[in-house]
């Protein structure tokens, strides 16, 4: 399942454009399907998302990504559950990303 989510991660940027509207949706919800099991770690699809936020012209699925990226934010430092080393990588990256553009 790994080797699965990497292939899917690395390729999703490069191929969005080429993909048809509704199989970059469905990549995008079984990435979000991986996060929500533990799969994947959040600063990864956090990166990932961004990059594909940047490409694609597609405002529902920018939506989805946005939604999801703010709802697993929450859920990471929900009351009692809060991960403080995963906040501050998130931040980091934040910043390095609003830092370069």
């Amino acid at each position: 399942q790994e080797d699965r989510s990497n292939t899917l991660q690395m390729s999703m940027p490069t191929m969005a454009l080429q993909l048809h509207r509704e199989v970059r949706k469905t990549c995008v919800s079984a990435l979000i399907l991986m996060r929500n099991k533990g799969a994947i770690p959040p600063l990864r699809l956090l990166e990932l998302f961004f990059r594909i936020m940047a490409v694609v012209p597609d405002k529902a699925l920018r939506e989805l990504l946005y939604k999801h990226m703010v709802n697993d934010i929450r859920n990471i430092n929900k009351k009692g559950k809060r991960d403080d080393k995963v906040n501050r990588s998130i931040q980091s990256y934040l910043h390095r990303v609003v830092s370069t553009h």
